[in-house]
């Protein structure tokens, strides 16, 4: 309850359904009604800062109008303008999401609060203001703070969608804008705005507000480079500290952070994914075959948790585009428009880099993200403990890194068919499988070695066999000599052309097998590697001849 001397001062920015009435129905000469007029933003700091230059009293509460103040608060809660303190709620003491929302109540003495001229009135959207003026009352005011009891607010629960990333980025927006500009306890005097009030006597007293002048938005005051980078760096900072995905991912991103958080946010509970949520990141390496078959576990893996990928390739080898210009290998692959997204949410991302690549210390020492992570190394993966982490049955570990030189069996053949059959090739490797027709209708053909001599003129007599007017090869290998051989008898228009432009040896491999994971069958002749038998079991590949 409050006291025959003090006031209750309400807030209406330029609302479109006035509280006028309500507070007529009180006739209490102990509230307020300020009226700011012709506002068609909310803007939080400037509407507060209003409210605390018409009020009188000696200790100022400030409350959201969705917050509800018990009758015994400031009996539970003793502050004087004595004291040297202030009344907050501090965030770990919110048990649940909704009492989180209580963290914003301040219990001030109001001549502390003028001296450091209140909000920050340059914040104009959501998050930091209250972060920014605690600041302010600690270092410039000297004040402490002092634990309000809990028990004694509650915050009305809203039935609407608060968009906890767009918040989450708002305000670290705010925090990265503030840095550079002059702290508001001496901006103030030239960027405050300025308020023309007209008390009116009734029987609940009122006041009409209008500001004449407004302050500049924080995003006003920078150029649109700065604007640009520092929006960068705070959707960054909500996918490193909210979900702990990694700086030195979150800076080799092909993609703007902004774009990876609203596809996050799109899979499901932002907030539960703070909590839960997990990624899959992956360094491909080896030969082209070993590295689509790495792409391929990883990418089923994705799909079965429900983790989103970053995928890098290792930059051992430099390629070069059909300009001459660098390309990375994992360049000629469009992930973002895999077939095998979820309800065209974007799953898999590229990164140009993955610098933790040998085992967690390191990195842990420094980025405190790795906490949640798991290394999976090609020559020493724990299968067991990766499939417990992605299945969220580890405490405190979300995330697995891979570096990875081949497949895994923790995913299966029909998933990681169905993972290189959804790859979309971009650049050269697009280029090169175009010059192939009808590649769903052909027979795939992969020619392994010691093809030679009476061997070869089998395999010729095989092919021979199967070919009718309806049948047409796709004849790749790496005996090259019978691949030349038997492409210029068997499929003479690829002979010339196939691979006539220039293209690295890995460029070649990825167009070999994005074409044999097309075609609608596959055999295989003479003796092949083993990332290859094992790419060509997956695809379903059929032995041709015993003994080649």
């Amino acid at each position: 309850a409050i006291g025959p001397d003090d006031e209750i001062v309400l807030v209406d920015w330029s609302s479109k359904m006035s509280i006028k009435r309500f507070v007529d129905s009180v006739r209490d000469q102990r509230v307020l009604l300020v009226n700011v007029i012709d506002q068609p933003q909310w803007i939080l700091s400037r509407a507060y800062n209003v409210g605390f230059r018409l009020a009188s009293g000696d200790m100022v509460l400030k409350v959201d109008c969705d917050t509800i103040v018990s009758k015994d608060f400031f009996k539970v809660n003793t502050l004087s303008a004595e004291e040297g303190a202030y009344g907050r709620i501090p965030y770990e003491r919110a048990r649940t999401e909704n009492e989180q929302h209580l963290t914003g109540v301040l219990f001030v003495p109001r001549e502390r609060i003028v001296s450091v001229h209140a909000y920050d009135e340059r914040i104009a959207s959501y998050g930091y203001e209250d972060t920014e003026l605690i600041m302010r009352l600690e270092d410039i005011a000297g004040l402490k703070a002092k634990e309000l009891d809990i028990e004694t607010l509650r915050h009305v629960q809203s039935s609407g969608n608060p968009n906890v990333p767009k918040r989450m980025y708002s305000t670290q927006l705010n925090a990265v804008l503030l840095k550079d500009q002059e702290n508001w306890a001496k901006a103030w005097a030239s960027q405050q705005s300025i308020m023309d009030a007209a008390i009116e006597d009734s029987c609940a007293s009122s006041a009409i507000v209008k500001l004449t002048t407004r302050t500049q938005d924080l995003s006003a005051t920078v150029s649109a480079a700065t604007l640009a980078e520092s929006q960068r760096l705070a959707n960054g900072r909500v996918l490193h500290d909210a979900l702990s995905v990694p700086w030195d991912v979150i800076g080799e991103l092909e993609v703007h952070p902004g774009e990876l958080l609203s596809s996050i946010d799109r899979l499901g509970s932002f907030d539960n994914w703070t909590k839960n949520g997990g990624f899959i990141f992956a360094e491909l390496c080896g030969s082209a075959e070993e590295r689509m078959l790495a792409l391929s576990t990883v990418m089923a893996l994705s799909i079965k948790y429900t983790k989103p990928l970053f995928i890098s390739w290792d930059l051992d080898e430099q390629v070069l585009d059909g300009h001459d210009r660098p390309e990375t290998p994992g360049s000629g692959f469009d992930l973002a428009e895999s077939s095998m997204e979820m309800s065209n949410k974007n799953f898999f991302f590229s990164v140009k880099k993955l610098s933790c690549r040998t085992g967690m210390e390191l990195c842990l020492a420094s980025d405190s993200a790795y906490q949640n992570v798991v290394f999976a190394g090609d020559l020493d993966v724990d299968a067991e403990l990766v499939q417990a982490v992605l299945s969220g049955s580890i405490p405190g570990k979300r995330s697995v890194l891979f570096r990875l030189k081949g497949d895994l069996d923790i995913a299966s053949s029909r998933d990681k068919r169905f993972a290189l059959e959804s790859i979309v090739p971009v650049g050269m490797i697009d280029r090169q499988m175009r010059k192939v027709t009808n590649v769903h209708g052909r027979t795939g053909v992969y020619i392994g070695e010691l093809l030679i001599g009476s061997h070869f003129e089998k395999v010729s007599r095989h092919l021979g066999e199967q070919q009718d007017v309806s049948t047409s090869f796709f004849i790749v290998g790496n005996e090259q000599d019978a691949v030349d051989k038997l492409q210029s008898k068997f499929c003479p228009e690829y002979s010339e052309k196939w691979f006539a432009e220039e293209a690295s040896d890995l460029q070649r491999g990825y167009a070999e097998v994005l074409i044999l994971s097309r075609t609608k069958r596959n055999i295989h002749y003479g003796r092949c590697s083993p990332a290859i038998l094992r790419l060509l079991h997956i695809l379903g590949s059929e032995q041709g001849i015993e003994g080649t």
